[in-house]
C-alpha cells in the first residue's frame, strides 16, 4: 500500500479486512482521508502514523485495535495554513468550493486508478461515491480531545485508553458531524465541554449503548437537545441510574424495557418526546420511584395495575398520551405519598375509583398529601363521590370534558385549600349543592356545559378570592336570597360567564362589582334596559348578544372597554360609539334606525371590526370611517345610501368590506382601488351601483369573494379578474353586462371561482 503516495483518500470501510494495519500506511504522505472501520483488524494503531501531514480524517472505528493511539498534529494541532516554518504545504482553502487538490472519485466495488491517483476505495457497495474535501478548523476538536477526564493535557494526546477516534461529516471548514459511537470513552459532558465550541455540529452520534457503559452514572439529562432516532433501552437498565430527563426531544423515539427488581430510578422525565408502546408492568419495580412525566407522548394500553406498588410517588403526569381502559383496579390508597396526579387527554373509561380517595385506616385522608387531581378529556363515567372533596390539601380539581353524570351531593368536609374546581363539559345536573361554597380559599369556579338547574348567588358571599364563575350553557336561574344592602358581601370577582340559562334580567348583585373585567350574559331571555352602571370601570369585555333587550341607558361611556357584543337583541335609538378603546363593536340584528354618526372616526380610531348589518340605519356613510385602523366593516342590509367614500379603497387595509343591500348610488368606474390592496372578500351587491368594472380591482390578489350582483354595471366581462388566483366565488348576476364570456386562454385562474353566475344579464353573443 505504500506505493499508493499520490492517494487523498482512501476508504477501506467494511471489507472484512482481517490481520494488523500495515505499516506502509505511513508512505502515503499526502492521505487527507483514511478510513478503515468496520473490518477485523487487530494489534496497535503503528505508531508510523503519526506522520501524515495532511490527515484531516480517521476512522478505525467498529474493529478490533488496542493500545494508543499515536500523536498527529494534523488531527489535534493548529490548521496547517497557519505554520508554514513547518515546511508543510497548507491544505486547501475552505471557500464553499471544491479545491483543487480534492476530485470526483468514482469506483465501483474496487477500482484503482494507475498514475497520477487522487482516490482508492475498497467499499461494500456498488456504486458511484462522490467525496469532497475542505479544510478543518481544527482548533475546536485539539480543544476537545482534554474534555474527557483521562486527558489532563493536549499534549498527552497519545494517551487515550480508547481504540478509536472518529471524525464525521465535514462542510466548509467546520465539522458538522461526530462519530465517536461503539467507545468506552469515560468521564461526562457537561456546560464546559469544549464540545459545544463545535458551533456547526449538526450530528452527534453517541450510539451502541454509548452511556450504559458508564457503571456508575446516576444522572442523565439531556433535554432540549434536539436528539433523533431511537433511544437505547440499554440505557434505562443502568443499575445505578436514579434520574433521567429526555424531555422536549419531539423527534426522539423509543419504549421503555422490562425494568429490574430494585431498580434504583427516582425520576423519569420523557416528556415531548415521541416514546411510544406499552407501559410494562415491571414498572412496578421502581420501588423508589417518586416522579414520572410522560406528558405528550404516544404510550398506548392500559395502566398497570403495579402503579400500586409505587408507594414513593409524588408526581404522576401521563397527559396527553392514548392509555385506555379502566383505573379502577388500581388500589390508589397504597401510593401515600402522591400529591400530583395528571390523567389528562387519554382514552380512559369507567369510573373514579374509590381507592383514589379512601386511604387506609392507618392513613386518613386527613394525612393525604393530593395537591392536585387533573382526570379532563377522558371517557369517564358515573357519579362523583363528595368524597373527592374531602382531601385537605387539595388545591386543584379538574374533571372537565367528560361524561360525569347525576346529581352533585352536598357533602361536610371541605378543604380550604382548594383553588380551582372545573367540572364544565358533563351530564351533570339538578341544583349546583350550597356546600361547594365551603370552598373558602376558592379563585375559580368552572360549571359550565352541564344540566345544573339553579345556582345559589348568595353563597359565594363567603369566597374572598373568587375571582372566575363560570356556570354557562346549563339550565340556571338565579337564585339569590338576599337583599339589596347584602349586594355588597359579594366578592369582587374578575370574570363571570352566565351565557346560554334561563335568566330574565341582569343580576343585581352585580351593581356593586368594580373589578368586573369580563361579563358574558349572551343567549338568555333577559329584557328590558341595559343599565348604565354596566360599564364597569374596568370593564374590557361585554357579552349581551342575543337577548331581548330593547334600549341602552345613557350615557355609556367607558374609557377601558374593548369588546362589546350587543347583536341579536331589539335595540334601537343611538348606536353606542363613544368608548374610544373599542376594538370590537356588534351591534347588528337590532332595530337601529338613525343614520351613523358623522364624527363617529373620533371615537373609533383603534378599532377593527365593526358590524351594523341587518339594522334599519338611514343616511350616508361618513368619510370620518376611515379614520380607524378597521380590518373588517359590515353595514349589510340597511337603507344607508349616497356614495362609498374613496377612502375606504385608498387609505385603509380593510379585510372585508360588506355593504350588500343598501341604496347606495355610486359610479363604479370611479373607484380607484390601491396598489396594496388586501380586500378578501368585497361585497357589494343589492345596490344601485353603475358604470364600468374598475380595472384596478385586479389590484386586490387576496380576494377571495367578489359580489356585484343585482345592480346597474355596464360593461364586458371582467375576464382581467382571472389574475387574482385566490377567487373562490363571483357573484355577477342581475347587471348590464354584454358580449361573451369567454376570454383567452392564458394561465388565468378564473376557473377557481365556485359560484360564477352570470345569470339575468344583458350578453350578446
Amino acid at each position: 500500500m505504500g506505493e499508493f503516495k499520490s492517494l487523498y483518500f482512501l476508504n477501506l470501510s467494511s471489507s472484512s479486512f482481517t490481520s494488523k494495519i500495515p505499516s506502509s500506511f505511513a508512505y502515503m504522505h499526502q492521505l487527507e482521508s483514511l478510513d478503515l472501520s468496520q473490518n477485523k483488524l487487530s494489534g496497535q494503531i503503528p505508531p508510523q502514523l503519526a506522520n501524515f501531514n495532511f490527515l484531516e480524517f480517521f476512522n478505525l472505528s467498529n474493529n478490533q485495535l488496542v493500545g494508543r493511539i499515536p500523536s498527529n498534529k494534523g488531527l489535534w494541532g493548529p490548521p496547517l495554513s497557519a505554520d508554514k516554518k513547518a515546511g508543510l504545504s497548507p491544505p486547501p482553502q475552505a471557500n464553499g468550493s471544491h479545491s483543487k487538490s480534492c476530485r470526483k472519485i468514482g469506483s465501483d466495488l474496487i477500482s484503482v486508478e494507475i498514475g497520477f491517483t487522487f482516490g482508492l476505495e475498497f467499499t461494500t457497495n456498488v456504486f458511484n461515491t462522490s467525496i469532497y474535501c475542505y479544510s478543518i478548523s481544527r482548533k475546536p476538536l485539539h480543544s476537545l480531545i482534554p474534555s474527557w477526564k483521562l486527558l489532563p493535557h493536549p499534549s498527552s494526546y497519545h494517551e487515550i485508553q480508547v481504540p478509536t477516534v472518529v471524525l464525521g461529516s465535514v462542510t466548509n471548514g467546520h465539522v458538522v458531524g461526530l462519530d465517536i459511537s461503539s467507545e468506552s470513552i469515560s468521564g461526562g459532558i457537561d456546560n464546559s465541554s469544549r464540545l459545544f465550541d463545535l458551533q456547526q455540529l449538526q450530528s452527534l452520534n453517541l450510539a451502541d449503548r454509548f452511556f450504559a457503559n458508564f457503571s456508575k452514572l446516576t444522572s442523565l439529562s439531556l433535554s432540549y437537545c434536539s436528539l433523533q432516532g431511537t433511544f437505547p433501552k440499554e440505557i434505562f437498565q443502568v443499575t445505578t441510574l436514579k434520574i433521567i430527563n429526555l424531555s422536549s426531544n419531539e423527534e426522539l423515539h423509543g419504549s421503555l424495557p422490562e425494568f429490574p427488581n430494585n431498580g434504583s430510578f427516582r425520576s423519569l422525565v420523557i416528556s415531548f418526546t415521541n416514546f411510544s408502546g406499552l407501559l410494562p408492568g415491571s414498572i412496578g419495580n421502581l420501588k423508589h420511584l417518586e416522579r414520572i412525566d410522560l406528558f405528550n407522548c404516544s404510550f398506548t394500553g392500559s395502566i398497570p395495575k403495579s402503579m400500586e406498588n409505587l408507594t414513593q410517588f409524588v408526581y404522576l403526569e401521563m397527559s396527553s398520551n392514548l392509555f385506555n381502559g379502566a383505573i379502577s383496579s388500581i388500589q390508589w390508597e397504597n401510593v401515600i405519598n402522591l400529591a400530583e396526579l395528571h390523567l389528562a387527554e387519554n382514552l380512559l373509561e369507567g369510573s373514579i375509583p374509590p381507592s383514589l380517595f379512601s386511604l387506609p385506616f392507618e392513613f386518613s385522608n386527613a394525612s393525604s398529601n393530593l395537591v392536585t387531581l387533573d382526570l379532563s378529556y377522558n371517557n369517564l363515567e358515573g357519579p362523583i363521590s363528595s368524597s373527592l372533596f374531602s382531601f385537605p390539601l387539595v388545591q386543584e380539581i379538574v374533571l372537565f370534558s367528560n361524561h360525569f353524570s347525576s346529581q352533585l351531593s352536598e357533602f361536610s368536609n371541605t378543604s380550604s385549600n382548594l383553588v380551582t374546581l372545573d367540572l364544565s363539559f358533563n351530564n351533570l345536573e339538578g341544583p349546583i349543592p350550597v356546600s361547594i361554597f365551603n370552598f373558602r380559599g376558592l379563585e375559580q369556579l368552572s360549571l359550565s356545559s352541564n344540566n345544573f338547574s339553579a345556582f345559589p348567588f348568595n353563597g359565594p358571599q363567603h369566597l374572598k378570592n373568587l375571582t372566575s364563575i363560570d356556570p354557562s350553557y346549563n339550565s340556571l336561574q338565579i337564585l339569590y336570597n338576599g337583599t339589596n344592602s347584602s349586594y355588597s358581601l359579594f366578592p369582587q370577582i374578575g370574570a363571570l360567564n352566565l351565557a346560554s340559562n334561563k335568566l330574565t334580567e341582569i343580576p343585581g348583585f352585580l351593581i356593586n362589582q368594580s373589578e368586573l373585567s369580563y361579563l358574558d350574559l349572551s343567549k338568555n331571555h333577559i329584557q328590558g334596559e341595559i343599565p348604565n352602571w354596566i360599564w364597569f370601570k374596568y370593564l374590557f369585555s361585554l357579552n349581551l348578544s342575543c337577548n331581548s333587550l330593547v334600549t341602552l341607558e345613557a350615557p355609556f361611556n367607558d374609557p377601558t372597554m374593548r369588546e362589546i357584543v350587543l347583536h341579536s337583541n331589539q335595540l334601537q335609538g343611538e348606536i353606542p360609539y363613544t368608548f374610544g378603546n373599542v376594538y370590537y363593536l356588534d351591534c347588528s340584528s337590532n332595530h337601529f334606525s338613525r343614520s351613523i354618526p358623522a364624527n363617529i372616526g373620533l371615537f373609533f380610531w383603534d378599532i377593527k371590526f365593526l358590524s351594523l348589518s341587518n339594522n334599519n340605519l338611514r343616511g350616508i356613510i361618513p368619510e370620518s370611517i376611515c379614520n380607524g385602523v378597521l380590518d373588517i366593516i359590515n353595514l349589510s342590509n340597511n337603507s344607508l345610501s349616497g356614495r362609498i367614500p374613496q377612502c375606504l379603497f385608498t387609505e385603509m387595509s380593510l379585510g372585508v368590506l360588506n355593504l350588500r343591500r343598501n341604496n347606495l348610488t355610486i359610479t363604479i368606474s370611479n373607484f380607484e382601488f390601491s396598489d396594496s390592496c388586501e380586500l378578501h372578500t368585497l361585497d357589494l351587491g343589492e345596490n344601485r351601483i353603475k358604470g364600468e368594472f374598475p380595472k384596478s380591482l385586479a389590484n386586490c390578489t387576496s380576494l377571495e369573494v367578489l359580489n356585484l350582483g343585482n345592480n346597474q354595471i355596464k360593461d364586458a366581462f371582467p375576464c382581467f379578474l382571472k389574475k387574482i388566483s385566490t377567487l373562490r366565488v363571483l357573484l355577477l348576476r342581475s347587471n348590464k353586462f354584454y358580449g361573451g364570456i369567454a376570454c383567452p386562454k392564458t394561465n388565468g385562474t378564473l376557473a377557481n371561482a365556485s359560484s360564477h353566475r352570470p345569470s339575468s344579464q344583458e350578453f350578446e353573443w
